[in-house]
């Protein structure tokens, strides 16, 4: 399972979604792509809000999630824990 975090900086739920994965997730592999460094991005991945996280597995993407909130956690709590 692969994690994914597109952000920007300046961005306060980005910080709070950083700070979640490494105290609940610590395990977890993820990489970070700042948006105004990589734009292309934005297309790309039809980017929306900040944090977007995009969830991919072996067989490629597996699931979008965009900003961060209880529901955000709730869905990496399940696939992070399901997948380590």
């Amino acid at each position: 399972m692969k994690v994914h975090v597109y952000s920007k900086k300046g961005c306060k739920s980005c910080k709070y979604l950083e700070k979640y994965l490494k105290e609940s997730h610590p395990e977890a592999a993820y990489s970070k792509t700042d948006i105004t460094e990589n734009p292309e991005m934005i297309s790309k991945y039809g980017i929306k809000t900040t944090p977007t996280i995009i969830l991919e597995g072996k067989t490629g993407e597996i699931k979008k999630l965009s900003g961060f909130n209880i529901f955000t956690t709730e869905i990496l709590d399940n696939v992070l824990k399901k997948n380590s």
